[in-house]
């Protein structure tokens, strides 16, 4: 999708995705099909025709779904601005 604002793109990316924690635009996540790091500005936004959006990896071709996509780093201003305390999303850690 083109012409989303900053704001607009992180409210779809916290809406589409309930599961994990989007703090900011920056943060990296790691696909666990394609091993790619991509941040918040490089997901793919899809609306069907019902106005619901979908997001998609921006490795072409990659079929993960989001919950295949981790946290794997954040801005450190916000990890500071949080005390150093951000959602796991690796439940073995």
């Amino acid at each position: 999708m083109q012409d989303i604002l900053p704001e607009q793109r992180l409210e779809i990316l916290r809406a589409a995705d309930p599961e994990r924690t989007w703090y900011s635009l920056d943060d990296k996540r790691v696909c666990a099909v394609c091993d790619r790091i991509f941040g918040g500005r490089q997901v793919e936004i899809q609306r069907d025709q019902r106005g619901r959006f979908s997001l998609r990896c921006p490795t072409p071709a990659c079929p993960s779904t989001m919950s295949q996509w981790f946290l794997c780093e954040v801005s450190p201003a916000l990890y500071e601005e949080r005390g150093g305390k951000l959602q796991c999303e690796f439940p073995f850690l």
